[in-house]
């Protein structure tokens, strides 16, 4: 008789806990916000520059559900935190910056200072492993053909830059330390396109503080690269 009561007592207990575990599966599901591809606008490029005394940003929404149907969407603002603001009124859907891999700025802007928009993301924590180029054409040419090729394509062809044509590697991390670093000097990768209309990178631009002062060979690039490689080791 006892053992059954201890076994009526146990099988009890094993089906609150699996109860208890349901509506804890439940409550937590509802609590962790959700993320569905087609809903979101998932940014891996953007491009600034400056008009008319304002930030301008040039950004690419990639539409995963239909590979030829990618949008391109230019925002104003003053300074680089109402950029994203105002990307949000302008796209249908919620704005997504986690996912950045390449920002491009532009040649005017670039020339002008570059510091907000490197302190900006620098304090932006959902961005991390972000690369930063200079276009010597403006950025909506040098971001039209993005529109017809796969997201990350602007990504990869930097990464070939670093890996095959001999460019110094710069992203967030490099860069802030070349910012704020003492006797050291920004330098990012040019790009432009080419005769037939291809992005290829082109260089590197050369910095004083936050301004571009000097353009510098694929040649000259890979000297430096050299040069910084040796000087870590």
């Amino acid at each position: 008789m006892m053992n059954r009561w201890v076994k009526s007592i146990r099988k009890i207990k094993f089906i609150i806990q699996i109860f208890v575990s349901i509506i804890l599966c439940f409550l937590l599901n509802g609590c962790i916000p959700k993320n569905i591809i087609d809903e979101i606008g998932i940014i891996h490029t953007t491009g600034i520059d400056e008009e008319n005394g304002m930030l301008k940003s040039i950004v690419i929404f990639p539409n995963y559900m239909d590979d030829n149907k990618a949008t391109m969407v230019s925002v104003i603002a003053k300074d680089p935190a109402s950029l994203k603001t105002n990307l949000g009124y302008k796209s249908q859907y919620h704005v997504v910056m986690g996912q950045v891999q390449t920002v491009i700025f532009g040649e005017k802007y670039s020339k002008l200072g570059i510091s907000k928009v490197i302190e900006s993301v620098g304090k932006d924590p959902v961005v991390s492993n972000v690369s930063f180029i200079v276009s010597e054409t403006p950025i909506e040419e040098v971001m039209k053909p993005l529109l017809n090729k796969s997201p990350l394509y602007l990504t990869n062809v930097i990464e070939k830059g670093y890996q095959y044509d001999g460019l110094p590697e710069t992203n967030l991390h490099s860069l802030a330390s070349q910012y704020f670093g003492k006797g050291i000097d920004i330098y990012l990768p040019a790009i432009n396109l080419d005769s037939e209309g291809e992005l290829q990178i082109n260089g590197l631009v050369v910095f004083k503080g936050d301004k571009a002062v000097i353009k510098k060979t694929n040649k000259e690039g890979y000297i430096l690269k050299a040069l910084t490689e040796r000087n870590k080791k």
